[in-house]
């Protein structure tokens, strides 16, 4: 029973002494600059599938018909 006195008197003086608040955090680090999103500016539609344009320049082209 002394035993586990002693041992919660030594873990309480511990964080007395080094209480975590004190640490220092570590350094920052920096996130690397990446390439803006193309699915979501619009600004990749030239990156499509040969197939994928193909059917999108159909569709629109059905849409002016349309219309027209």
């Amino acid at each position: 029973m002394l035993a586990a006195g002693a041992v919660a008197v030594w873990k309480w003086w511990d964080k007395q002494a080094n209480p975590d608040w004190l640490v220092e955090p570590p350094a920052a680090t920096e996130v690397p600059d990446r390439a803006p999103l193309a699915s979501v500016d619009g600004s990749g539609q030239t990156s499509l599938d040969p197939e994928v344009q193909a059917k999108q320049a159909e569709a629109e082209s059905e849409g002016r018909e349309e219309r027209g």
